[in-house]
C-alpha cells in the first residue's frame, strides 16, 4: 500500500516516489509544460485595516503586561490590562477587547500559473484540502471569498511536491470516523510541502503546511 497523489491533482501529477507515509510527485500543466510562476494569497489595504485591530489584541494579550485572565459563567474569557499589578483586579484595570477575527484571516492558497499557455492551476487551497480543510465546516462566506494574490516566484524550471497521509485507505477509516470514500481521503492529507526546483536539479522549500 502506498499514500495516494490527492486526487484534485491527479490531473497535473508525475508520481516520482512513495517512501513510508509520504507520496512524492512533481507538477506538469495540461499543456505539457513544466515551467510556472507561484502566487500566494494576501490581504489587500483594506482587509489589513480590518485585520489590525485584530492581531493587535492578541499582540498585548501574548505580551509580558501586567494582565490576569477570568471566565464567566458562560465559559468566555476575559483579558485585563492591570494598571495596579500587585492589586489585581481590586486595583485599576481595563479589559482588552478583542474584535471578531475577519473571515478571510486563515486562509491561505498556493496557485501556479503555466509560463507556456498561462493555464492556471490550484495546488493548494486550506479551505478544501489536506484534512481539515475536507473534515471541516467552512461557511459560505468563507467558500464564495476569492482572494487577492501575489507573486511568490516566476519562472520556475519545475514544481515538486511531497504529502503525508495514511498509509492505506483502510489505516485512514481505523484512525478516522469521517466515512470518507477513498478519493476524499486521498485529498484528507496531513501535511504538504513545496519545493520549487531550478535548471540544476536543486530545490528550495516555498510552501510547507501542516493540514491536520
Amino acid at each position: 500500500m502506498s499514500v495516494p497523489i490527492p486526487n484534485y491533482l491527479k490531473h497535473m501529477a508525475v508520481f516520482d516516489k512513495c517512501k513510508s507515509n509520504w507520496t512524492y510527485f512533481s507538477i506538469e500543466c495540461t499543456c505539457g509544460c513544466n515551467r510556472f510562476e507561484i502566487y500566494e494569497n494576501h490581504p489587500t489595504k483594506e482587509e489589513n485595516a480590518l485585520l489590525k485591530p485584530y492581531y493587535e489584541a492578541w499582540d498585548e494579550i501574548h505580551a509580558n503586561k501586567p494582565r490576569k485572565i477570568t471566565v464567566d459563567e458562560n465559559g468566555n474569557k476575559h483579558y485585563w490590562r492591570l494598571f495596579e499589578p500587585l492589586k489585581g483586579l481590586d486595583g485599576a484595570h481595563e479589559e482588552i477587547i478583542v474584535p471578531e477575527r475577519p473571515f478571510f484571516s486563515g486562509i491561505t492558497v498556493i496557485k501556479v500559473k503555466c509560463t507556456e499557455c498561462g493555464k492556471e492551476h490550484v495546488v493548494f487551497d486550506n479551505r478544501l484540502h489536506g484534512y481539515d480543510g475536507m473534515a471541516g465546516e467552512e461557511t459560505k462566506e468563507t467558500l464564495e471569498y476569492e482572494p487577492h494574490f501575489k507573486r511568490k516566484c516566476k519562472d520556475i524550471v519545475s514544481l515538486y511536491i511531497k504529502i503525508e497521509n495514511d498509509e492505506s485507505f483502510e489505516e485512514f477509516q481505523e484512525n478516522t470516523d469521517l466515512g470518507f470514500s477513498e478519493e476524499q481521503y486521498s485529498d484528507a492529507f496531513s501535511w504538504i510541502t513545496i519545493y520549487k526546483v531550478n535548471e540544476f536539479g536543486k530545490k528550495a522549500k516555498i510552501f510547507d503546511w501542516e493540514s491536520a
